[in-house]
């Protein structure tokens, strides 16, 4: 008899974890993700970045690439940064059990995890702070596993640690309070958190402090709260030290990483379209990576937390102090859920490129948090208040249905249906009769109704973004094979350069991570803002976060030595000069007919420390040919207009299908051209289609004109302007090029080794003076070179470049050079130092408690 309550509460727990995960499985199979059917989960980020950055991580637990340094993103990066921000969940670890073709099972199944053990860490939270009617405790935290933003923004996977955490940090918190002693509980879950995602650290750290300065106004003796001040500062920084060997070099490399600043436009969001995603199904038919504001937060908590949130206020039995702190929490987020300078301070003072109100998830979990305290205090003599918050919320929801007419009448019943049963059965509940058969029933009625909140919303974002099927995104699912069968060709060629490719086969910017070659693009949310200014000057699209390698021109490429072209069959991007090496099926590969050294030997008066408007002049220069007979720009001529005016020199679009025509100049059989657009005006919503192709968004940087085209045309599709100087042409002469490129071939660094974070090499005999070895290797102050053994100081040229400066000699001279993440051996020594305090701290209790029971004893 005395093991029940305990086996019960075992069981309890149990289903905390059991019941989101059939949910879950319950919600795959209902969106018919394969193999069910043909459609995969992979939609937006979690198809063009994650998979990579996850399969990165998994090449990294089998010992293939370095955490620290990678060849493949970009033209050589610090990961420290983005193992802290996309890989560093320990649930990452189960990649380490399954083949690389099973990486999106793998997914699948952690995405699952995560779901079970946010339910599981809020029941935990839940139970410790519920006392009355702990049965209940799975449905909020059921609510919790399945809150609006989970649903809404699932594919971001990496973000989803936060809502394990969230609960467990708190539970810390309450521990500390209520124990008088440093939470173990709070420390190790933060810690986990700083290193799975800083960046949704930082939003629960925010929320935390909140719940402890509401907690801390509870304590009535200055001695104790000082006490407490004390403890959560303490823990705080113990979890910070924990975790200092990611977060130290991660805040290094955040000094460096391309922001997108804070643009205050004062947008207040229309607070009846944000209350109506509180309610079961609602999801508006905007895009759900729009980045205007036009998008509501996704706070959808489950219908029974909406019942609950009028009785809190009215419940004599929370404590005043519990109903202002829970309410001025609650009405500052919401306040910055609506105005936006509020909601950018929540997500670290930058602009969100797309996904706004990340912070939401904090919003859920305060509502269902007040909520289980209602629940908790209420009895049959406060059942009035269950109908005055059902009379609320049903008002509520009727004024929301009046205003958006996107809910329809439909949603408007299920919602309302939902509502008066859910409060009947609470009444009967309450009422004492029949509790076993009412309680079940509640808990099982609101269960199912947070799972089909799910499945309602998830087919209605399929409505506005379709997710992939199999077919389409099979390299996602499972490696590709023809793309894995030419790679291996490629990787037995002469590796005495990093033979850089660019690719245009699927078409997203991180392949070259998933697939493990070496490129000069990719997506990174701590992408160098040296290096994006470097890439933009030679002409390559490049954002804040990505460069993509379509982009750009042979100059620029052979620069970087990017020398393959792995070229889907349909589309025309191969140049003059590249020679076809391979082809199966739909995919091809060229390669250019020699080879750039990873670094070229230059006169040091060469090296500037910008590339500019000539960049591709100063290509030419580097490697000692004349712009003259290489290259010839010309400007646009011969242009049609259509819904146009023109405006001083400006284009001015009258009407959303506006065009304008350009006739594309003639080249020879040994030229190639390539279109440059630069406007000081938004290009957003602006396509150009060629000869051959339509619908290219237009994005700043050169870009390849195929053969055959003879006209382009700039489809302007609202109302906007375009300079007469935003289009240019420029032709290569890459018959000259190429025999410029051949007597160049093994001038430079040529490389005898290359290990996953470093390199040695050789760079002929120099019998010059003020010569210098251009690496087209990023600078970072991460690396350490030697020359013929005598460590050397590299110097930053044209903007992200690395220079070393050569000896004069009559042997050949050797380069060595190795990286270790800026700050990443300060951050180990600091965690070493905290876990030897934490260790020391435990014994030393230990011993302590030892004696006292000695002491009492004897």
């Amino acid at each position: 008899m005395i093991d029940q309550p305990l086996n019960k509460s075992k069981i309890n727990f149990a289903l905390a974890f059991i019941v989101p995960g059939l949910l879950s499985v319950v919600w795959y199979l209902a969106m018919r993700f394969y193999p069910i059917e043909n459609v995969v989960l992979y939609t937006s980020d979690l198809s063009q970045q994650y998979r990579a950055f996850l399969s990165y991580y998994q090449d990294w637990l089998h010992g293939k690439v370095s955490m620290q340094y990678s060849w493949d993103l970009f033209s050589g990066s610090n990961m420290i940064g983005n193992f802290a921000y996309y890989t560093g969940s320990i649930f990452n670890l189960l990649l380490f059990f399954f083949p690389k073709k099973y990486l999106y099972e793998a997914i699948c199944i952690i995405l699952l995890l995560k779901i079970a053990c946010s339910g599981g860490a809020m029941y935990a939270y839940l139970d410790f702070t519920m006392k009355k009617q702990k049965q209940f405790v799975l449905i909020f935290s059921t609510s919790f596993a399945f809150c609006g933003m989970l649903v809404g923004y699932f594919f971001n996977i990496i973000w989803l640690d936060a809502f394990i955490y969230l609960p467990l940090i708190a539970l810390g918190l309450k521990q500390m309070m209520k124990t008088k002693k440093m939470s173990k509980l709070f420390v190790i879950s933060l810690s986990l958190l700083l290193i799975a995602n800083f960046y949704m650290a930082y939003m629960v750290g925010g929320l935390i402090f909140l719940l402890f300065l509401g907690m801390l106004w509870e304590i009535g003796q200055k001695k104790e709260r000082m006490s407490a001040i004390g403890r959560f500062f303490g823990m705080t920084a113990l979890s910070l030290g924990l975790a200092a060997v990611v977060i130290l070099p991660t805040l290094l490399q955040l000094q460096l990483a391309s922001k997108s600043g804070v643009t205050f436009r004062n947008v207040w969001f229309n607070p009846i379209e944000a209350l109506g995603k509180l309610f079961n199904g609602v999801y508006y038919p905007e895009s759900y990576i729009d980045t205007s504001g036009a998008i509501a937060p996704h706070i959808y908590s489950g219908l029974l937390v909406v019942l609950l949130v009028i009785p809190f206020f009215l419940l004599k039995k929370i404590s005043f102090q519990k109903k202002i702190s829970y309410g001025t929490i609650l009405a500052f987020l919401s306040l910055s859920l609506l105005w936006e300078p509020l909601g950018i301070a929540w997500q670290g003072f930058n602009q969100p490129t797309g996904y706004p109100f990340r912070f939401a998830f904090l919003f859920s979990f305060i509502l269902i948090d007040l909520a289980a305290q209602s629940m908790d205090q209420l009895t049959k003599s406060t059942k009035p208040l269950v109908w005055f918050g059902f009379s609320g919320m049903s008002i509520l929801w009727l004024i929301i249905s009046l205003v958006i007419p996107s809910i329809g009448i439909g949603l408007w019943w299920w919602n309302q249906l939902l509502l008066i049963l859910i409060s009947t059965v609470l009444v009967f509940y309450l009422d004492g009769q029949y509790n076993q058969i009412t309680g079940i029933l509640l808990i099982f009625i609101c269960v199912t109704e947070v799972s089909t909140n799910s499945i309602l919303s998830t087919k209605k974002m399929e409505q506005v973004n379709k997710f992939n099927t199999y077919e389409a995104r099979s390299y996602s699912a499972n490696q590709d094979v023809v793309l894995e069968a030419a790679l291996n060709q490629l990787q037995k060629t002469d590796q005495t350069t990093i033979n850089r490719a660019k690719s245009n086969y699927h078409s997203f910017l991180n392949d070259n991570l998933f697939y493990g070659f070496p490129s000069i693009g990719g997506f990174s949310s701590l992408k160098s803002s040296a290096y994006g200014e470097m890439m933009k000057n030679l002409g390559y699209e490049a954002s804040r976060v990505s460069v993509r390698t379509e982009s750009g021109t042979q100059l620029s490429n052979d620069l970087f030595n990017v020398t393959t072209n792995i070229i889907a069959n349909y589309r025309l991007d191969k140049t003059s000069s590249e020679v076809k090496q391979y082809q199966k099926e739909d995919l091809s590969i060229f390669e250019q007919p020699y080879k750039v050294s990873t670094g070229i030997v230059v006169d040091e008066r060469k090296l500037e420390d910008h590339f500019n408007a000539n960049a591709q002049e100063k290509i030419i220069q580097l490697f000692n040919g004349k712009s003259e007979t290489l290259l010839t720009n010309e400007v646009a001529q011969n242009v049609s207009e259509s819904g146009i005016v023109k405006q001083n020199r400006n284009y001015v679009a009258t009407s959303s299908n506006a065009k304008l025509i350009y006739t594309l100049p003639e080249i020879s059989e040994a030229e190639d051209l390539y279109v440059y657009f630069g406007s000081p005006y938004s290009v957003e919503g602006m396509s150009y289609s060629l000869s051959m192709r339509r619908g290219l968004s237009v994005q700043n940087g050169w870009h390849f004109v195929e053969k055959g085209a003879k006209t382009l045309t700039i489809d302007l599709n609202q109302r906007q302007q375009f300079p007469e100087y935003g289009v240019r042409f420029m032709k290569i002469n890459t018959a000259e090029w190429t025999k410029l490129m051949q007597k160049n071939e093994r001038k430079g660094l040529k490389i005898d080794q290359l290990g996953k974070k470093s390199l040695k090499g050789t760079v002929p005999t120099n019998e010059k003076k003020n010569q210098a070895l251009l690496l087209t290797i990023p600078y970072d102050k991460g690396w350490n070179y030697k020359i013929n053994g005598k460590r050397v100081e590299a110097t930053q040229v044209f903007d992200n470049l690395t220079s070393l400066k050569l000896p004069k000699t009559s042997k050949k001279i050797k380069i060595e050079g190795n990286y270790t993440s800026p700050g990443l051996r300060i951050g180990q020594t600091i965690t070493i130092l905290t876990i030897l305090t934490c260790l020391s701290y435990e014994i030393f209790s230990r011993f302590r408690r030892k004696r006292f029971r000695k002491e009492e004893e004897d």
